[in-house]
C-alpha cells in the first residue's frame, strides 16, 4: 500500500502512529531523516528509499564550530561536530530547492561540489 504525502501527513499528526512509522523506517543512520518522512514523501522518496539509504557509522569532517573559531572531526552523535554538523544540514529542503533550480551558486561552497561534501561527510 502505497500512502499519499497528505495521508502520511495526518499519520504524523498522531504522535503514537508517527513513532511506529519511524521505527519501521529506521536501520542503521539514516540520511533521510525519518522525522522528516512527510517532506521526502514531496521529494518523491518511497519508504524503501528511506529504509535503504543508511550507513552504520557517521563522522563529520572540517566542521566549524563556532565556539572556538576552529574546524573540527567528530563522530555523529556525541560530539561538538555533530552538533554543528546538524546544524549545517539542519536546512536541507533550502539546498535541495537550490539545487532542482539551478542555483547551487548560491550555497556554500562546500555544497556546490560533490566532492567537498564527501570530504565533510563520510
Amino acid at each position: 500500500m502505497t500512502l499519499t504525502t497528505d495521508q502520511l501527513s495526518t499519520l504524523y499528526g498522531n504522535q503514537d502512529v508517527k513513532d511506529i512509522i519511524k521505527a519501521r523506517l529506521r536501520g542503521g543512520r539514516e540520511w533521510n531523516i525519518v522525522a522528516n518522512s512527510v517532506q521526502w514523501k514531496e521529494y518523491g522518496l518511497t519508504a524503501g528509499d528511506i529504509m535503504n539509504n543508511t550507513t552504520a557509522w557517521l563522522e563529520f569532517h572540517n566542521i566549524y564550530n563556532p565556539e572556538t573559531g576552529e574546524y573540527i572531526n567528530g563522530s555523529h552523535t556525541r560530539s561538538s561536530a555533530g552538533t554543528y554538523g546538524h546544524m549545517e544540514l539542519a536546512s536541507y529542503g533550502d539546498y535541495v530547492n537550490k539545487v532542482r533550480d539551478g542555483a547551487a551558486d548560491s550555497l556554500p561552497g562546500y555544497l556546490q561540489n560533490e566532492n567537498e561534501i564527501k570530504q565533510r561527510v563520510c
